[in-house]
Parts: C-alpha cells; sequence; structure tokens
C-alpha cells in the first residue's frame, strides 16, 4: 500500500509524461501475490487480454498435503503454473511437480505450463490461454488497452486466437 501511494503521488506531479496512462494502469491492477516476474508477466498477459481477473496462489489439498496454484480461475478449473529451471534441480523435484499435478488435475483441473523461453512467443502463450476458456468467456473478453505494450506481438501467425 505504501508503494502502491507513492507511485500515485510520482504520476499525479507528472500527469502529461508519455506512458502516464499505462503507469497507472499497472498500478491500479498490480498486486502483492505475484511471486516472481514470470507470474506477473502472465497475468499481465491475462489482463491484457481481458480475460476475468485470476486469483493468485490458490490453495488445494491434495494427498501430501495443501499446495497452491500460480495463478487460476477455480470457478471453471482452469489453473497457469510457472516453471523456471531453479524449480526442477533434481529428478526428485520433477516427480514431485508431476505428484502433485496429478493430484490436481484428479480434482477436475486443467493446466498451462509458462516459460520464461515460451514469453519469446507471447501470442502463442495468449492463444493456448485463451485455448483454455469455454466461448462465452472468451465473448465476454474486456481488454485492458493501456496494459499493452508497444511491438510485444509481432505479426499475426495463421490461426493465431489473438488479433
Amino acid at each position: 500500500d505504501r508503494v502502491r501511494r507513492e507511485w500515485a503521488r510520482a504520476l499525479k506531479r507528472e500527469p502529461r509524461r508519455r506512458g502516464v496512462a499505462q503507469a497507472r494502469a499497472v498500478l491500479g491492477l498490480a498486486t502483492p501475490f505475484s511471486e516472481s516476474a514470470l507470474e506477473s508477466a502472465v497475468r499481465w498477459l491475462v489482463l491484457v487480454l481481458g480475460l476475468p481477473e485470476p486469483v493468485l496462489q490458490y490453495r488445494v489439498d491434495i494427498r501430501t498435503g495443501e499446495r497452491f496454484i500460480d495463478l487460476c480461475w477455480p470457478e471453471l478449473r482452469i489453473a497457469v503454473e510457472f516453471d523456471g529451471r531453479l524449480k526442477y534441480r533434481t529428478g526428485d523435484d520433477v516427480f514431485a511437480e508431476k505428484l502433485r499435478q496429478d493430484d490436481i488435475q484428479a480434482q477436475g483441473w486443467i493446466f498451462l505450463r509458462v516459460t520464461w523461453e515460451d514469453l519469446r512467443e507471447m501470442r502463442l502463450v495468449a492463444d493456448r490461454l485463451l485455448a483454455l476458456f469455454p466461448a462465452e468467456v472468451i465473448a465476454r473478453l474486456k481488454p485492458v488497452p493501456d496494459l499493452e505494450g508497444v511491438g510485444l506481438w509481432g505479426s499475426v501467425p495463421e490461426g493465431s486466437l489473438v488479433p
């Protein structure tokens, strides 16, 4: 809250400066619950696309105890997980994550896993994400234009869901 207030004051002092509208949009949607820059980047993409606000760090109970889904829509059972290399240091780490996902999927969840490498093609991540949602959600998308970055989308591949 303190940081948000400081940024709001700074933006108020510079109302005509380039990028202020985007900064205000980002500040208005900022959350302390993103645990990594990768989570924040994908959450930004979710909001740019106009998907419903996701829940971050959602608790699920599985046979090995409580676990948390990075970003999700509980009512739709859609989960997005972020995978950095540090998460998988050993074969045991990989196997434990597999069991965790199996247990969560057994409760009806569908998963999208995203890596830093995936973000090189934001449009493809957007397409993969949008493909998880039912048509009625896609029909009600409410993009946040002030969040869009210049030149992040590149050319439109054939069959892309994102214009």
